[in-house]
């Protein structure tokens, strides 16, 4: 497990407030529509355009990879900073998490949560190289963007289940991958790349 306090995990400053909790997606339908819309323009800046996308980041099955996390690469200086910006951490952790990146010794990467039964108000926490992100999760599409230690692990803890469990998939470009029903305090982990 890599978490902050993982003596392996590279050395962050402490959070000095939780941050906040990543958007939800909208309903199904509507997500569908709604991503449409909105995938042209985080997709085109990540392809080239000029608009940075808003946090979280628009992705469809397209743009994820084959597994869990899809790692990001940036082509340009903007789009590293479009990335960071998406963290929702304060400036001065999300300056030591650049420095990391230079350095080759993190990454960043997406996953993307979906509740694979019924929206009941559920709620995780993804945890990795030092970072706590938590994330509320219905039936569209949610994104996190997440630093993690290549090789390691990304920790996803359940601390709302809205109906007692939690049950939640990751989607990557082949479709949904469940994981375990889980209780509030259950945890999993998910192998980063």
């Amino acid at each position: 497990m890599v978490s902050s306090d993982d003596p392996a995990a590279p050395a962050l400053l402490p959070l000095a407030a939780e941050p906040a909790a990543a958007p939800s997606a909208l309903g199904a339908l509507v997500a569908l529509a709604a991503m449409a819309a909105a995938a042209g323009g985080s997709v085109l800046w990540f392809r080239g355009g000029t608009t940075p996308p808003e946090p979280p980041f628009a992705v469809t099955a397209g743009d994820l990879g084959s597994g869990a996390v899809t790692p990001l690469r940036f082509a340009t200086p903007e789009r590293k900073q479009a990335a960071l910006a998406a963290l929702r951490l304060p400036e001065p952790r999300r300056r030591q998490i650049e420095a990391l990146l230079d350095q080759d010794r993190m990454q960043l990467g997406v996953l993307a949560f979906t509740d694979d039964e019924v929206a009941d108000g559920d709620k995780v926490v993804v945890s990795a190289a030092g970072v706590d992100q938590t994330v509320a999760i219905n039936k569209g599409i949610t994104t996190v963007v997440t630093p993690y230690t290549p090789g390691g692990t990304i920790r996803v803890t359940a601390v709302d289940g809205g109906q007692d469990i939690v049950t939640i998939a990751l989607m990557t470009a082949h479709g949904a991958m469940s994981l375990k029903r889980m209780l509030v305090g259950d945890s999993v982990e998910v192998a980063a790349p």
